[in-house]
């Protein structure tokens, strides 16, 4: 019996990794209409990418619970903030940016609309206010808050993996702190690998 299980789990490995690589065929190009943001861009780094590939060969992300963006909802966020993503973060967006299972239970970090996302961005804003702490910089991107007291950014003019800054209620020091150099550190170290 134990034999047939283990067959049927590495079938079924083999099954979600092959759906992770449909959703992922070609780098994401997103257009975008005439401003001051390059005519295209491309996802190219690919360590988000491969690390999620390997949660689903690991057996951490469960059949049905990965969703990923469309490009028009990536390049949406992109005409709101009038900025390219960072090239990893789109890869996150891409593969699970709209659900991931219970890897974020808890926390807000999944994308459900533009409104939401903005909300997001105002949230981490109140948070600040509501400490007295100085206000984000202007090129701070919150894309993820847990329980309304803690949340994280990057500068979305830190490259193609920024490093990621936190805040959290209550903290001793006056500045954000920056307890992961890049995104794809602050994803791994979010989910313990």
């Amino acid at each position: 019996m134990m034999h047939l299980i283990g067959l049927w789990a590495k079938n079924r490995v083999i099954e979600l990794i092959k759906e992770m690589d449909v959703m992922n065929i070609e780098p994401l190009k997103v257009s975008r209409v005439q401003g001051n943001t390059p005519a295209s861009s491309t996802c190219t780094s690919g360590k988000v990418s491969a690390f999620l590939k390997q949660m689903i060969a690991d057996g951490k992300l469960t059949p049905g619970s990965v969703q990923g963006c469309s490009p028009a909802e990536i390049e949406a966020i992109e005409k709101s903030f009038g900025t390219p993503l960072p090239s990893e973060y789109k890869d996150f967006l891409q593969l699970i940016g709209k659900s991931a299972g219970n890897l974020f239970r808890g926390s807000t970090m999944h994308y459900h609309d533009l409104r939401n996302l903005l909300e997001l961005q105002e949230d981490a804003q109140a948070l600040l206010e509501s400490n007295e702490f100085s206000p984000l910089p202007k090129t701070a991107f919150v894309f993820f808050m847990h329980q309304g007291y803690t949340f994280s950014y990057f500068l979305l003019n830190d490259g193609d993996d920024p490093a990621v800054y936190q805040f959290c209620e209550g903290q001793k020091s006056t500045t954000f702190d920056k307890p992961w150099n890049t995104f794809s550190e602050f994803l791994k170290n979010f989910i313990g690998q």
